[in-house]
């Protein structure tokens, strides 16, 4: 699907379905990925390494790989349409941009091609989506890779 298309809302007898898709990947969220967030979100993964910062451990590596990679899932649905960006906005919004602006999260996405293609892409669409929209835009420790003009 074209990501310029409209996306179309679920004829009715699939809109429990969708629902239900939804559902799953909230509770997948919340399940998998709320504990990595918080620590997205009080900055324990925010500083480069170096000058007495310690390497993350392979734990959190992994924990922030997964972190990305549920957002490439996300990209994956959106570009089917089985989602659209107004939804995705409100449901993982603050979410991904807090991922997107981390120094330890741009290490990995430009270590591993299979996430810097996809989040560029859905990062470009989404950053213009909340500029439309006037909503904020998160901006501490913007990657290389992204244009702020």
């Amino acid at each position: 699907m074209d990501s310029k298309k409209k996306f179309k809302k679920p004829c009715p007898e699939h809109y429990c379905c969708h629902r239900l898709m939804l559902l799953r990947l909230e509770n997948e969220f919340l399940c998998r990925h709320l504990e990595t967030f918080h620590d997205l979100c009080s900055r324990q993964h925010s500083a480069e390494t170096g000058a007495g910062k310690q390497a993350l451990s392979p734990e959190e590596s992994v924990k922030l790989e997964e972190y990305i990679a549920f957002f490439c899932k996300l990209e994956d649905l959106r570009k089917q349409g089985a989602v659209n960006l107004e939804t995705l906005d409100r449901m993982f919004g603050f979410r991904f941009f807090a991922a997107m602006h981390n120094r330890s999260v741009h290490r990995i996405i430009n270590q591993d091609e299979k996430f810097l293609g996809p989040l560029q892409g859905l990062y470009s669409e989404w950053k213009s989506f909340r500029e439309s929209k006037k909503r904020v835009i998160p901006t501490t420790e913007i990657p290389d890779w992204i244009d702020m003009r």
